[in-house]
Formats: structure tokens, C-alpha cells, sequence
């Protein structure tokens, strides 16, 4: 009889040491600590202030992966050693602006924009996307408005988004302040931007 209470015993601390709290043994997920998060994009991304703030608020760290003048082709090019070498247990990537600015073909620019995620996922990186902002109104080159360039941009990187089952912060339908050159969002603008992109990131984060 003894014998039996005791197999019955280690059988209790076996199977009460296979599960966690919950239904079915499900553990709690333990919240990555001090994250490191890169900021992949152009020169708003590079001037900007917002991947600091957006850091510090999910208290992680920033990787300032911002190149001024790229397109997505240039970022594309870059992301190998400015990114994935890194090792960051979350990339936001935004960028488009400058594919409007210099109407770059919205084939080419889906193509490698589409490149450009596949090759951060299967490096095992979560990616968070964001929509560019508008430029001031009105704001011309070469004779385009770019904003009007700007529509297919926003609409191929919703598309690749939800092609990649991504979370999208979506900068372009706020209205974010801009610098006087009418092209990069002033001190107001990337609090604007920041504020966008924190609770898609800290959502993301909690998915890890």
C-alpha cells in the first residue's frame, strides 16, 4: 500500500510539472526584455526622432537604419549589413516617400518592396510597416504632385502588408505637421508619427 502512494505521488509532481497556469498546461509568454528594434528607411526615418521615442516607450533600444535619399531598391540594398547582421527582434519599416518623389514605376516598386520583406522574414525578423505622410499640399516636382505619386505607394505597401499578414501603422491618413522645406515632418509631425507607431509596435511585441 505504501508502495502505491508513493508512484501516486511522483505521478502528481510529474504531470504538475508539465503545465503552467491555465487550461491545457499553457504558459505566459515572458516579454522580451530591452528589445531591439531597427528602424529601416529614408531620411525620415534618419533625421527623425521618432524611433527614439517609439524605443523608449516600449523600453527597448533603437538601430537608426535610416538612408536619406533611398527609395526601396536603396533600403533594399542596405538591409543586409544595416539590419539583418544586427540581429533586432523587430525591424519598422518606412519608407516610399522618395519612390513618389521620383516616380519610380509601381511595378518595380511592389516587386521590391515584396523583396525587401520576404528577405526580413527569412532572416527570422518580425517586421512592422508604415505608411509614408504626406508631403505639404501642393507640393510639386519635376512637375508631379507628389502626393497624388504618393497613392499607389501607400496602396502597394498595404497590399504587400496584408500579403505578409503584417501590422500596419498607418501614417498617411493623419494629419502630420511638416517642415517648412515640405518635404520632412517638423518637431510636431514625428511626435505625430511616433505616437502612430508605438501602440502597433507594442502590439507586435506582445506577439513574440
Amino acid at each position: 500500500m505504501r508502495k502505491s502512494w508513493l508512484w501516486l505521488g511522483l505521478l502528481l509532481i510529474v504531470t504538475g510539472c508539465g503545465g503552467g497556469s491555465g487550461s491545457g498546461g499553457s504558459k505566459t509568454p515572458i516579454p522580451i526584455v530591452n528589445p531591439k528594434i531597427a528602424f529601416l528607411g529614408d531620411s525620415l526615418t534618419q533625421y527623425g526622432t521618432y524611433p527614439n521615442v517609439v524605443a523608449a516607450a516600449v523600453g527597448g533600444t533603437a538601430i537608426n537604419a535610416g538612408f536619406a535619399g533611398q527609395g526601396v531598391v536603396g533600403i533594399l540594398a542596405q538591409a543586409d549589413t544595416s539590419v539583418i547582421a544586427l540581429h533586432p527582434d523587430l525591424c519598422v519599416l518606412f519608407c516610399g516617400t522618395n519612390d513618389a518623389y521620383y516616380a519610380t514605376p509601381i511595378a518595380q516598386f511592389q516587386a521590391d518592396y515584396e523583396t525587401l520583406l520576404n528577405k526580413l522574414q527569412a532572416a527570422g525578423i518580425p517586421v512592422v510597416v508604415v505608411t509614408p505622410p504626406h508631403l505639404a499640399a501642393g507640393y510639386m516636382f519635376q512637375g508631379r504632385d507628389v502626393n497624388t505619386s504618393l497613392i499607389p505607394v501607400v496602396d502597394a505597401i498595404r497590399a504587400e502588408a496584408a500579403r505578409h499578414g503584417l501590422l500596419v501603422a498607418d501614417v498617411t491618413d493623419a494629419t502630420v505637421s511638416i517642415s517648412p522645406d515640405g518635404e520632412h515632418p517638423d518637431a510636431a509631425g514625428q511626435a505625430t508619427i511616433a505616437q502612430i507607431i508605438t501602440p502597433v509596435v507594442q502590439a507586435e511585441l506582445k506577439k513574440l
